[in-house]
C-alpha cells in the first residue's frame, strides 16, 4: 500500500527479450488495500491504421500491433496510477515525443505523461489512471506516421513448387514509408542470400499482393525469408517459410562466353565432399580441378585461359554432366 515512483525496482515488470526488451513500470501514491497486478507483453510485427483521435495536442493515426496487457486481482485497492512502457526493437522512431500510449482503437485512460529515453529505447508514460481502468491492453500510437515503428503489416507468406520452379506469394495489409522487399533463400535456414527484390507501395492502408519466382531452387528444402527495407534504410526480417523441391539434378555455368579469368557455376543441389569439377580444353588437357562446397560458386583459374573451346565436367556421386563454354 506504500507509494511507488515510476522507474523504481518495486514497480518494475522486466519482460521481453534481450533484443526486444519491453518492460513496464507501475507507480502510484499508495493503495487503499494490497493486491496483485499481472503484466504480459505480446510482440506482433507490423502496425495498424486506426480512426484518428487527438491526444496532448497531436493526432494519433496509427499504432503498433505489439501491446502490454495489465490486470489486477486479489482485492487490489483504489488509487491513482502512473504507467511507463518502454521498448527496444520497435523500429524507426524519429522523436520520442511522437509516441503515445493508446488502447487497441482509441485514446488510453488518464493523461499523456513525460516522454523520455532515446529513439532506440523510448519511454512512453501515462498518468492519472484509476484502478478500474488500469486493467487494459496498452499499445504505442504515433502522431507522426512517417516515424511510426514497424511499418509493414505482413498478413501471409507462402511458397509452392510449380513445374521446375518455386513461386512465392505474400501480402501486406498496410505499409508505411516502405521501399522494397529483399527475398532471401537458404539451404540450411542459417545462411541466406538474396534472390530478388520486389518494389513496395510506399504508404498504403489497403491489401497489396506480391510474388516472386525462384527459377533455380535447390533439390530438397528451400528456406525463404523476407527483408523489408524502408526509404530511410530501416530493415525488418519476417518469419521463414520452407518449400520442398523435387527435380532432376542440373549443372549450369556462366558467363558463356567467358573472359578466361573465372567461371561461375550453379547446381540445383548441395554437393557432398566427394564432388569435383574438372575443366579441360578441346584437346582434353586438364586446365583446372575444383571441389565445390556449395550449390553456387565462382572459380578463378590459376592461369587465364586462352581463347578457344573448353569443357566443365562435374562428378557428384552418380551425377555426371558436361557443359561446353567458349573463351574469347
Amino acid at each position: 500500500t506504500s507509494s511507488i515512483t515510476v522507474g523504481a525496482v518495486a514497480g518494475q515488470f522486466p519482460i521481453g527479450t534481450s533484443t526486444d526488451y519491453r518492460p513496464l513500470y507501475l507507480g502510484n501514491a499508495g493503495l487503499s488495500a494490497g493486491g496483485t497486478i499481472k503484466v504480459s507483453h505480446t510482440s506482433t510485427t507490423g502496425s495498424t491504421a486506426i480512426t484518428s483521435f487527438t491526444d496532448n495536442g497531436g493526432t494519433v493515426t496509427i499504432r503498433s500491433n505489439s501491446f502490454w496487457a495489465v490486470s489486477t486481482a486479489n482485492s487490489f485497492g483504489t488509487g491513482t496510477h502512473n504507467l511507463r512502457t518502454e521498448g527496444t526493437g520497435f523500429g524507426t522512431v524519429a522523436a520520442v515525443t511522437d509516441l503515445r500510449q493508446t488502447l487497441v482503437s482509441g485514446i488510453a485512460p488518464g493523461s499523456d505523461g513525460a516522454h523520455a529515453g532515446t529513439t532506440s529505447n523510448p519511454e512512453v508514460n501515462r498518468s492519472g489512471l484509476s484502478t478500474a481502468n488500469l486493467s487494459n491492453s496498452f499499445y504505442w500510437g504515433s502522431i507522426n506516421s512517417t516515424a511510426t515503428p514497424l511499418p509493414i503489416t505482413l498478413t501471409s507468406f507462402s511458397g509452392r513448387q510449380i513445374m521446375k520452379q518455386i513461386t512465392l506469394n505474400w501480402a501486406t495489409a498496410s505499409e508505411l514509408n516502405f521501399d522494397y522487399f529483399d527475398v532471401e533463400r537458404s539451404s540450411n535456414a542459417k545462411l541466406f542470400t538474396s534472390i530478388g527484390k520486389v518494389t513496395g507501395h510506399g504508404t498504403s492502408n489497403v491489401r497489396n499482393d506480391y510474388s516472386l519466382t525462384d527459377e533455380k531452387p535447390i533439390i530438397g528444402k528451400n528456406y525463404y525469408r523476407l527483408k523489408s527495407v524502408d526509404f530511410d534504410g530501416y530493415t525488418e526480417y519476417f518469419d521463414v517459410v520452407s518449400v520442398d523441391f523435387t527435380a532432376d539434378k542440373l549443372f549450369f555455368i556462366s558467363p558463356n562466353p567467358s573472359d578466361g579469368a573465372s567461371l561461375g557455376f550453379t547446381l540445383n543441389f548441395v554437393p557432398d565432399g566427394n564432388a569435383s569439377i574438372i575443366v579441360y580444353d578441346n584437346l582434353s588437357n586438364i586446365v583446372g580441378f575444383y571441389t565445390p562446397s556449395d550449390h553456387s560458386q565462382n572459380i578463378t583459374f590459376h592461369n587465364s585461359l586462352k581463347s578457344g573451346l573448353y569443357y566443365a565436367k562435374i562428378i557428384a556421386g552418380d551425377f555426371v554432366k558436361v557443359e561446353r563454354f567458349v573463351v574469347r
